[in-house]
């Protein structure tokens, strides 16, 4: 089919209207043909209506038109493009008095119809709506409807919008307070468009009691320091981005979330954003489910017989993104890969699980080596998680605090080692307070 070709030149567009705006003197029209390129049209060549099925004419109508191009015959069907003229520039249309942390004030000219914009209220100065009115972010919904004429039309307003804000999923600005589960972070949305005078937010969590001081730069990014030592520049971030780059990552919310309690389930942390004399507050639950049917583990070679099995049949080079899989298994079951012995891997315990994995006519040489790799391979994945620690460790006070809760689970690892008793019998509860002791307590264990 035929298509009509619209390019606009850039006095067609404007910083605060989503849509190109037509002027027939910066716009180029081309015919567009299946398989051949599109091929310039002169504007006399080109016909106007209000809908598609109306009456074609040399000029454009004012407000939301189609514009095509003339087939070379008069039964030729060409598919028209949508236009908007306002009969103005696109540069009149919308003027900003002001914008600043909570309402943007602008003006709207156009001398051939009215205009109804949503959350708009008239002031001395112009229209003004309120940031927490904006509803879907900067972009507003503007009706238009010109004179002598039932037919109206939309067009999307981009408004500017300095100062800090939160948008949930629907980009709907959140005003004040937010609960939302650890997994749903990254679905929300932070802007922070700073000013001279309005450049800085601080944000404080409850779990370890840390204020962050985030201070805007021109340059586009945020620069975060910790209010106790606030020469020390802690993270970079974006201007805009996710709820959870603002919170300075998965790793530093897991870490507080772990040193929240511990039993994961009952994790509840919750943090208070400041720009000026606003708030929000923002809860965060845990992402464990409560009940598992995990409820004990495997048995130590059955997990060692999984990891040959994947370490086997990874692609080369892909050691480290398997030890990264296995340490999330490790968090989902609620063990350590610490916790194995090296007899717990030995060949004669794997052998008949070795001989369904390699070919049984492979040289023993090169069987040797492939079981050589996996023994390496295991050592690492031990001394991964000998090193797994939150982050956020416990100061002095908490650890005298917890000094009897510390000493028995040193004394259930040690037994553990030694083979008097063995922590994979452990319910799973039992699991989750050894793992919270060794990850937010971790120098007591050094």
């Amino acid at each position: 089919m035929d298509k009509t070709k619209i390019e606009y030149q850039e006095a067609c567009y404007t910083p605060y209207v989503a849509e190109p705006l037509f002027s027939e003197r910066d716009v180029n029209f081309s015919l567009c043909r299946d398989g051949e390129n599109p091929r310039p049209v002169r504007l006399s060549f080109v016909v106007f209506a209000e809908d598609k099925d109306g009456e074609w004419e040399d000029d454009a109508p004012i407000g939301e038109c189609y514009a095509t191009v003339l087939g070379e015959n008069d039964d030729d069907f060409v598919e028209p493009v949508k236009i908007y003229n306002l009969g103005i520039s696109a540069s009149d249309f919308v003027t900003i008095v002001r914008s600043d942390s909570k309402s943007t004030v602008f003006r709207i000219f156009w001398p051939y119809g009215t205009v109804e914009i949503e959350n708009a209220n008239r002031t001395e100065e112009g229209l003004e709506i309120s940031k927490i009115d904006l509803g879907t972010g900067e972009h507003i919904n503007c009706t238009l409807t010109p004179k002598d004429s039932d037919h109206s039309f939309n067009l999307t307003l981009q408004l500017p919008v300095f100062g800090f804000s939160i948008r949930d999923i629907d980009a709907n600005i959140v005003n004040d307070m937010l609960e939302i589960n650890e997994e749903e972070l990254s679905k929300y949305e932070y802007v922070f468009a700073g000013t001279e005078n309005d450049d800085r937010i601080t944000i404080h969590s409850d779990a370890d009691h840390i204020t962050y001081k985030y201070v805007w730069n021109q340059e586009g990014y945020i620069t975060v320091r910790n209010m106790a030592d606030i020469n020390v520049i802690v993270d970079k971030i974006p201007s805009r981005g996710n709820l959870l780059q603002l919170l300075l990552g998965s790793e530093y919310v897991r870490g507080l979330m772990q040193f929240s309690s511990e039993i994961p389930v009952k994790e509840n942390i919750a943090f208070v954003i400041k720009q000026k004399d606003q708030r929000w507050r923002i809860k965060i639950s845990s992402s464990v489910e409560e009940h598992s049917d995990d409820a004990t583990l495997l048995e130590p070679t059955e997990l060692c017989k999984d990891v040959l099995g994947k370490l086997i049949n990874l692609p080369v080079g892909s050691n480290e993104q398997l030890i990264n899989e296995l340490m999330k298994k490790q968090d989902q079951s609620v063990f350590q890969w610490l916790w194995l012995h090296e007899n717990d891997w030995a060949y004669v315990k794997l052998e008949e699980h070795f001989n369904t994995l390699v070919d049984p006519e492979m040289e023993m040489m090169k069987r040797a080596l492939v079981f050589n790799d996996f023994d390496n391979f295991m050592h690492r994945l031990r001394l991964a998680s000998l090193d797994d620690r939150s982050p956020i460790q416990a100061d002095a006070l908490l650890a005298r605090n917890a000094k009897r809760k510390i000493i028995r689970v040193k004394t259930l690892i040690q037994e553990h080692n030694s083979g008097v008793s063995s922590l994979w019998s452990l319910q799973r509860e039992e699991r989750m307070k050894i793992l919270y002791y060794w990850r937010n307590f971790h120098s007591s264990f050094e």
